[in-house]
Formats: structure tokens, sequence, C-alpha cells
């Protein structure tokens, strides 16, 4: 077997795991360490993805950036047999779904003012499917290198299972289906009946998590799912904190919106906005962005999006915003008092220094209480889909922020109202509140001033009203 061009490390603990091993999270990860383990995968020289491929399938046109390819010819798989793989089991997805993955378009609303990636056109009308899918791969791989034992996962006695509000399950219930393995699906009693019925339409095994289930704080659906895999099922989910290699199909969607932005008569995007539950999409689509970033060129201000009702990440934003600005006038920078979040955001940019940051980040991720803190109850919004009572990807969320000058925007019920709706006017889609609620921000921000009116911004849409 030849080297993996590639390994995984812990961003919490820096715990590097065996190339030739697949693991979904840290070894070292323990119930109440506090650290913030997340997996991910590293490549073991620096290199800048390669945007130029022309198959309209992402998992195809970026096969040379995935986990799964590298740990295929690093097995002695060729790259026709990787394609036809992927091929296959895109089909098995149509056959499902009604069609399979690609590119999804990138485009200028003049009536938004906004440029627009439309994710709603996609495998089971969300991004979701997208980390699911990259998932599904790096798991067959391993099955068909030997790494894994055939079957064994996805199977009766070890199913894949997921924790859900809606979207997150129906893609995994359909790409579980088109791979013809079993999936138990955790979901909250307010998951809507047309989810259910096409939940139990596609085969899923499905938990009702009732709030008396709860624990003390967090997510009932979570904790289930929790005690699912620590009794051998998969956890094929959309959490990078319960299965690093999810982040690797999300991806795709930042390797799209990379080359989009690199074409002649591309924007010069400023700001993209980003609705945030778990943190997932916004950690994956940050990371890819940055990775395709040529001769550290600056990328626009990432913001996450969250409600009023659930906003963990604006708390752990500040407590860390803080503590780095303290941390860099110590080490010389103006002893300025930024005003607002906005303020503070571009004073860390403008006076950023690389050792600080890096050492400020990493006792965070070694301190995840101090600024990740568990919302508690049920909130409720009308965008439920990003009600998380914690963001489980929530540093890398937090330093792509603070890396790129963006900071974190909620946004009131009112406005994600009048966000969809404005949305749905301008798109013809049918957007719900969480698909929209990137959109939502980005006209709230304009409104009160805290964006320019002419900025050039972009936002997600993810999903449409089910």
């Amino acid at each position: 077997m030849a080297e993996a061009p590639l390994h995984q490390v812990c961003e919490g603990c820096g715990l590097r795991a065996p190339a030739q091993e697949i693991a979904f999270t840290c070894a070292d990860r323990r119930p109440a360490d506090d650290i913030d383990h997340l997996l991910a995968v590293c490549w073991n020289e620096t290199r800048r993805p390669r945007l130029d491929q022309g198959s309209a399938n992402p998992f195809v046109a970026f096969r040379a950036e995935s986990c799964s390819h590298a740990m295929a010819t690093a097995f002695g798989i060729e790259d026709e047999e990787y394609i036809e793989l992927v091929q296959q089991l895109d089909e098995a997805v149509a056959s499902v779904d009604g069609h399979g993955f690609r590119t999804t378009p990138f485009s200028h609303n003049r009536g938004l003012g906004l440029w627009i990636k439309n994710e709603t056109l996609n495998v089971s009308g969300t991004h979701k499917a997208r980390h699911l899918f990259g998932l599904a791969l790096c798991i067959e791989v391993a099955e068909r290198t030997g790494a894994l034992p055939a079957g064994s996962l996805g199977s009766a006695e070890r199913p894949l299972a997921i924790a859900s509000c809606g979207n997150a399950a129906l893609a995994a219930a359909v790409v579980a289906r088109a791979w013809k393995r079993h999936l138990r699906v955790f979901i909250p009693p307010t998951a809507p009946a047309s989810v259910v019925a096409r939940l139990t339409d596609l085969g899923a095994s499905i938990k009702v998590c009732q709030a008396h289930e709860q624990a003390a704080a967090g997510d009932p659906c979570l904790e289930k799912f929790r005690a699912a895999v620590a009794a051998g099922a998969v956890p094929f989910t959309c959490q990078g904190s319960e299965n690093g290699l999810t982040l690797e199909g999300g991806l795709t969607l930042g390797f799209e919106l990379a080359r989009s932005l690199a074409l002649a008569d591309a924007p010069r995007l400023e700001h993209l906005f980003v609705q945030v539950g778990g943190g997932a999409l916004f950690s994956s689509t940050a990371r890819a962005l940055k990775l395709c970033a040529k001769d550290n060129a600056p990328l626009p201000a990432l913001h996450a999006v969250q409600t009023e009702a659930c906003q963990p990440l604006v708390r752990a934003w500040r407590t860390l915003a803080r503590d780095l600005w303290a941390a860099l006038v110590a080490a010389g920078a103006p002893d300025e008092e930024p005003g607002s979040d906005r303020e503070m955001a571009r004073w860390l940019l403008r006076n950023a220094k690389e050792s600080v940051n890096a050492r400020v980040f990493a006792a965070a991720g070694r301190q995840r209480g101090r600024y990740m803190q568990t919302v508690p109850g049920q909130p409720t919004s009308v965008a439920s889909g990003i009600l998380d009572n914690e963001t489980y990807d929530g540093f890398a969320v937090l330093r792509a922020q603070i890396e790129t000058g963006g900071w974190p925007v909620v946004v009131s019920e009112a406005d994600l109202v009048a966000g969809r709706d404005e949305g749905r006017v301008q798109t013809g889609l049918n957007l719900d509140a969480t698909g929209a609620a990137g959109l939502a921000a980005a006209l709230a921000a304009r409104q009160a001033g805290d964006i320019a009116p002419e900025a050039t911004c972009a936002v997600l849409l993810t999903g449409t009203q089910r």
C-alpha cells in the first residue's frame, strides 16, 4: 500500500490518527474533558485544490480533494474504478430521489441585490445530502480496501444513525436507501408529518424523542443518538463533532463556490451569510474557501446566522474575541475599545498576528465550556432547523469568522419571516425560514447599516417548505 497523502488530526487536542485507518471521532475524546474534539482531514503537503475539473457531478469533479479518493488511491484502486463507484452510487440516489448530484447554480438576484447559491435544487432539496454522500463514499472505499469489514456498517446489527429535525434525516434516508443500508433516525415530536411520512416511505427506523426524555440540558434527540452510537450504531450525521468525515462532502459546496468566484467575470465577494445550527455547513464551506484562496488572498467576511431564540455562537464569539483582543493588545496592538461586534471584527482582522492568534485559538479549543454554553430547554422559532442547543462545530465557525473579519448575526422572528417571504417573491422558490435565514440576515444587516448598501454579498439557500 502506498502512503496516503493525507491524515486526520484532532483540532482540539492535536491527536493524529493513522493515515491507513478510518476514524469518525478523536480517540482521546472523553465525555467531560472540555476539549473541542473535531477530527479534520489534513493534507501532508501544502496544496491548493484543483477547480478546473469538467464533470457536473461535484464528487467526480473534486475527487482529488477527497479523503475517499486518497484512500482508494493509496490502496491501489484506479481512478477510473473510483469514478465508476461514485457514478453507481449517484445513479442509485437518482433512482430514489429523482436526480443525483450536480453543481448547483450561483447567480445574482437583482431583486434582492444578492448573489445566491441555490442548494434547494440538490438531492433531497438541501445541502445535507452532500455531507452524507461523502461519508458514504468514505465508508464504501474503506470496505472495498479491507480497512473495514464489507457491509458491516449500516447493517441491521450496526445501523446508520442520525439525530435530526427534518432535512438532515431526509437526506440521510435517501442516501441510505440508495446505498442499501439500515438507518435509524432520532427526531423530535415537532417533526412535520410530511417528513415522518417520507422517512417511513424510505424505510428508515424512526425514534421520536419526547421532551420528557431530555437530559438537564441539550437536545434529547442527540442524547438518544449518542446512546445508539455507544451501542454500536454508525454516526451517519451532519455534525462534524460526531463524525469528522461528514465535512468531506460539505467541502464540495465550498469548492463549487470558489470555482464560481474564480471566473473572470465573477464578483469580488465581500460578505457571505450562512445559517448555522450545528455548524457543519459553515465550517466545511469556510474550510473549502480557505483551501482555495490564492496567495493568501482575502476571503469574504463570513457571518454565522442564528435566531434570537437560540444563539449560542454570539456569546462564544464575543468571549473569544475579547480574549484575542486582550492578547493582541498585550503584544503591542493599539489599545482601542471596539464598540460593536462589527468594529471588534474589523479591529481583530486589522491587528491580527499569526502567533498570537494561534496561541489563543489553541487555548480556547481546550476550554470549550468557557465559550460554548448549551442553550437550556427547547427553543422555538420559525427557523426550526437551526435551533441546535449548541453549535457542535463551533470553534471552526468562530475561527473562520475572526480570520475573515466576520461576526455572528442574530435575526429576529419578524426579519426571518420577512426575509423568507421576500426570497419567495424574488426567486420563485417556496423557501422555508431555515433555508432562507442567511438571506434574511443579509437583508436585515443591510437595513441596519451594518454592511454598506453597495457591498457585494452572497447567501446560501438551503431548504424549501416541506
